[in-house]
């Protein structure tokens, strides 16, 4: 029998670590066990080589037979495989870094990835079929105006075929653009990468206000795909240019661009999207400068909470879930040690540094009208950090308005909630934008 699959989770910078520096076969064997990993970060060749090979060992195989595999290309994020074909002879990888995916093949015992497709969108639950009578690989494939569908990657033709079309006709007759993109260099000279969604009917003769949307994560990437969570043309729907920025701290850019923030949580991650949002108005003649608005959530709603605290450039901003105080998001968080990591010290030790990063802090400084959003069972970021953004604003006599979603944990996940949320973001964009 043979058989390949990919089974896709997460993997972050600790678990490829601890891969990188143990020998301990349970935990390597069970971190590749049936299946893949999703490296959504860009590491270092030598640490992600001593992951392998310690997983291979671990695992009782070696590349050629157990086929643990690894592909990186460039920084960007990779899948690692573990298949069980030896007619297959390589470790196929979609790469998701930057604007696209890129399909690579690399020798099951080593050696150079043979690219194998360019494709904009996105892949997922990549599997190759056992008893196909030649290497073959069916996948989920879909982009911000394609919904997933089942699709056949053939490596020997480089070529992507869908099988199925359940939402082929439904999606084609939504007045929804593709995203456009493009990349800058900021002042201090890192290269930026940002998507542009433009509205329904759009008209390039007109002026659209700008809406420049903060990903959460960090360790995270804008992608061209459809999410509910943040959904770019519903947002883009009632006339709004939507910007997606992967500002320093984003994944897909190798591990230096990831870990760019160490010390600088918020300030710097807030400049590229500034610059962004300038990059976009300079090359973009159909977005309005005089109305801009900035939102984001988790991470996104941190920095929006810090645009409030440092710009007055938007006329609006929307914070899902954001922290208002380094010290506060520490000490009543569910994870609290990479806040550590990340400003190099314990507050106390060094509370100057987290004290300069907290929103809260510059309160003084605070006048965007805001509409603040949390989940009252978020353990991630709780709720005392809406509070307590809302009370300072209120206290600033800032226009502001709280939504505590009772029912709701870090992502607001059902659907009567998410429909109530996107009509309070519309209602209140249009009451600062119109």
């Amino acid at each position: 029998m043979h058989e390949a699959k990919f089974d896709v989770v997460g993997v972050g910078h600790a678990i490829v670590d601890i891969l990188a520096n143990t020998t301990d076969a349970f935990l390597t064997e069970h971190a590749v066990a049936k299946g893949a990993m999703t490296l959504v970060d860009g590491f270092r060749a030598e640490t992600l080589g001593r992951a392998m090979k310690n997983a291979i060992e671990a695992s009782g195989g070696s590349a050629a037979n157990t086929m643990v595999g690894i592909a990186s290309f460039g920084g960007g994020a990779a899948f690692i495989g573990k298949v069980n074909d030896d007619r297959l002879g390589q470790v196929f990888a979609a790469d998701i870094h930057k604007s696209g995916v890129h399909f690579d093949g690399t020798p099951a015992k080593g050696g150079a990835a043979t690219p194998l497709l360019d494709s904009r969108g996105a892949f997922g639950a990549i599997e190759s079929p056992q008893g196909a009578p030649a290497p073959v690989i069916v996948a989920g494939w879909g982009s911000a105006t394609e919904p997933v569908e089942i699709v056949r990657v053939d490596p020997n033709a480089k070529t992507r075929t869908r099988l199925t079309d359940f939402g082929v006709a439904a999606a084609a007759a939504l007045d929804w653009k593709p995203l456009d993109e493009f990349w800058f260099t900021t002042g201090r000279g890192r290269r930026i990468h940002s998507f542009v969604v433009r509205p329904p009917g759009f008209d390039p003769s007109r002026k659209y206000p700008l809406l420049v949307l903060i990903h959460g994560g960090h360790a995270n990437m804008w992608r061209d795909s459809i999410t509910l969570r943040w959904n770019y043309h519903l947002l883009a729907s009632p006339g709004y240019v939507v910007l997606l920025t992967d500002y320093r701290g984003s994944t897909g850019y190798g591990e230096a661009f990831t870990l760019d923030i160490l010390g600088d949580p918020l300030r710097g991650p807030a400049e590229d999207v500034n610059q962004a949002a300038d990059e976009a108005i300079r090359r973009y003649p159909f977005i309005d400068a005089t109305r801009q608005a900035a939102g984001g959530a988790s991470y996104g709603g941190h920095l929006a909470n810090w645009l409030e605290a440092t710009t007055t450039r938007y006329r609006c901003l929307v914070s899902h879930a954001g922290l208002a105080s380094l010290q506060g998001q520490w000490g009543t968080s569910d994870s609290i040690y990479h806040r550590e990591l990340m400003m190099g010290a314990p507050f106390w030790e060094k509370p100057e540094v987290w004290r300069d990063q907290s929103p809260a802090s510059h309160a003084p400084s605070f006048k965007t009208p805001m509409l603040l959003s949390v989940g009252e069972n978020d353990y991630r970021v709780p709720v005392n950090n809406a509070l307590e953004m809302y009370a300072v604003l209120q206290r600033m006599r800032v226009p502001s308005r709280l939504l505590v979603w009772p029912d709701e944990n870090h992502w607001i996940l059902k659907g009567e909630n998410g429909r109530t949320f996107y009509r309070e973001v519309h209602e209140w964009l249009a009451r600062w934008l119109k």
